[in-house]
């Protein structure tokens, strides 16, 4: 793992008509950086996950990011959100209802690499870098996100599980995927995605 994928996503995005600025989420949680300055947020999570052991804290939403977030919805924000651990690192009941009440989704378990291990969605069937490889990290193991009654399943996983939520409401608009989007393999299609993904976040 580089750890350089939001160049990665910057890049699958350069080909559309978007902007990018990038930032750490640490300058988003001390006020460096404002959410509400920006039409849309792209969190990138990747493995992210408070395991326990590991030397860096690495929860997906810290307290403050679920506060700025939240605000930054009320006031008409996009959000894009991708992470294998979006629903298994939260885990306490307030965690699961702020997964709901503002990014759409309940955790429905876990989705591991088997022999048809493809994903569906926007009109495209594509795959996830799964097993350890030299070229890229590997999402061994990612999240079932379920929709919530006012959202919908806007991926799937081989096996028919929900891989991905999308909400569409007069209050704001998000997309949460329960896999990285950079472990996407074809690059192609990966910049296809993040097209798709930032038309219907961005639509008038």
């Amino acid at each position: 793992n580089t750890f350089d994928y939001v160049s990665a996503h910057a890049d699958a995005i350069s080909g559309s008509r978007y902007n990018v600025v990038s930032c750490s989420a640490k300058a988003v949680e001390a006020g460096t950086v404002r959410l509400e300055d920006f039409d849309c947020v792209d969190l990138v999570l990747g493995l992210e996950k408070n395991d326990g052991h590991s030397l860096v804290h690495y929860k997906t939403f810290s307290p403050s990011m679920q506060r700025l977030i939240e605000d930054y919805a009320k006031k008409g924000g996009r959000i894009l959100v991708s992470g294998a651990n979006i629903g298994n690192d939260m885990t306490g009941d307030k965690e699961r209802s702020w997964l709901a009440d503002v990014l759409k989704v309940s955790f429905g378990g876990v989705n591991k690499q088997d022999d048809a291990d493809f994903l569906n969605g926007l009109s495209l069937q594509f795959d996830l870098y799964r097993t350890p490889n030299d070229k890229h990290y590997a999402a061994q193991q990612t999240d079932v996100l379920s929709p919530v009654p006012s959202s919908y399943c806007a991926m799937q996983y081989a096996d028919g599980t929900s891989a991905a939520v999308a909400y569409d409401g007069k209050d704001y608009r998000s997309f949460a995927a329960g896999f990285p989007l950079e472990c996407v393999k074809q690059p192609s299609l990966f910049r296809q995605i993040m097209n798709g993904v930032l038309t219907f976040l961005l639509a008038e």
